[in-house]
């Protein structure tokens, strides 16, 4: 098994940035192809060109291999839904294009699925909707109708972006909603965090789920080369 994680966000509330204080033990497949807002403190990064390639480097963590690492991101779940689309646009027609963007979502959850004993992070962007009272809410954004606000099922815990300006008016604090306030649909497990907000730093979140689940220490072989 596996802890799968969302973090969603809009741009420039912190998502990337709070894999900040992760390092060799973890491999982030960078799909937006950018540059980390962070100095590297030894991340593997991966870049894929395309849908397939992703999911043929994430099958070779199957099981589980590669035991030096312990943490997955793939950052971000956005761009991977917007390479599949661009993908079945250009090889299939009518409804067929959405029949083959949503086999492809659920073949991305079954192969992480398959993964063991590691920590997997996704970042996504929001999407904003009205409820039938006029209340503004919020939910991943997926393409097509199959996965619509049913995508959260997948993960354990997600994490919303929700900074806020510091009381004293200089600078912003960024942090994440670690459950629903009405808004944001946000969870995690019953017990698991104290507070409605916590800081965006995935290292300390890891820390969080090795406490709750019982385990204390992780150990981290020296590096080898990973199929990243």
């Amino acid at each position: 098994m596996n802890l799968l994680t969302f973090v969603v966000g809009m741009p420039s509330t912190g998502k990337t940035t709070s894999f900040r204080n992760l390092g060799p033990e973890t491999v982030m497949y960078n799909t937006e192809k950018k540059m980390l807002p962070f100095r590297n403190k030894g991340i593997r990064l991966a870049s894929t060109d395309s849908v397939n390639d992703l999911l043929e480097r994430l099958g070779k963590f199957r099981g589980n291999k590669y035991p030096e690492i312990t943490t997955i991101v793939i950052d971000s779940f956005s761009d991977y839904s917007d390479m599949i689309m661009a993908e079945c646009k250009a090889k299939h027609k009518g409804f067929e294009v959405y029949n083959a963007y949503n086999t492809k979502v659920y073949e991305l959850f079954q192969v992480l699925k398959s993964i063991e004993n590691k920590y997997i992070f996704l970042t996504g962007h929001p999407e904003v909707l009205q409820d039938a009272d006029g209340n503004t809410i919020f939910r991943m954004a997926i393409r097509g109708k199959e996965h619509e606000g049913k995508v959260e099922k997948f993960a354990t815990c997600v994490f919303y972006s929700d900074p806020k300006r510091k009381d004293n008016g200089k600078g912003v604090e960024y942090r994440f909603l670690t459950n629903t306030d009405g808004r944001y649909p946000a969870k995690t497990p019953m017990g698991m965090f104290s507070e409605m907000h916590i800081e965006n730093d995935i290292r300390k979140v890891i820390d969080v789920y090795k406490s709750f689940y019982g385990e204390t220490t992780v150990s981290i072989p020296a590096a080898a080369a990973v199929a990243a």
